[in-house]
């Protein structure tokens, strides 16, 4: 049976129960750059389910009844930025490390929660937390509470092989990196 063919939003809509369902939000944008960045999409419908994307749309569409349209003219969208290498516990003064020996885990922490909180603020939406002290970046969305975080990937200590001192010989660059990635 062929039925009319809905947008990818609806029918995402129509799979989830009603009782997860959020409000949708269609922004009209006068573009958006691609998700792959490599061409600009002409005037699309980007449709927001919560904080979710839902549907990216080129054609115009119907819009859901009594859902928020966001007109957007002279605006191009990019997608969520990820920074890879960031740090949340530190801060941008002279001595970064100094400044971190004197606070608290709950001061450092807070101090977190405003850093991932400008990141996002600057279009970044995931990072990428390479360390910290006492695993605090594992911590940070909680900490925020209802405040809107990017999505923070925290860096887990490394599990490395114990050798005896004195074990590790090399004497070619071969056999260095072959000690090397033994003990990694």
């Amino acid at each position: 049976m062929c039925g009319p063919r809905f947008p990818p939003y609806m029918e995402v809509m129509a799979a989830e129960p009603l009782r997860r369902r959020r409000r949708l939000l269609f922004l009209r944008p006068a573009a958006a750059l691609a998700e792959t960045g490599d061409r600009l999409l002409d005037h699309p419908t980007i449709v927001l389910d919560g904080t979710r994307i839902a549907a990216v749309e080129r054609q115009p569409i119907a819009m859901a009844d009594g859902a928020p349209v966001v007109d957007l003219p002279g605006v191009t969208l990019l997608p969520g930025l990820i920074d890879i290498h960031v740090h949340l516990i530190f801060d941008a003064s002279a001595d970064a490390i100094g400044a971190l020996a004197a606070r608290t885990d709950d001061e450092a922490l807070d101090s977190m929660v405003i850093a991932a909180g400008q990141a996002l603020r600057a279009g970044i939406t995931t990072v990428r937390d390479l360390g910290d002290r006492s695993y605090l970046a594992t911590a940070v969305t909680a900490r925020a509470g209802e405040v809107a975080m990017p999505t923070i990937v925290a860096a887990r200590a490394r599990q490395r092989k114990a050798i005896p001192a004195g074990r590790i010989r090399c004497t070619t660059p071969p056999s260095c990196r072959s000690a090397a990635r033994a003990t990694a």
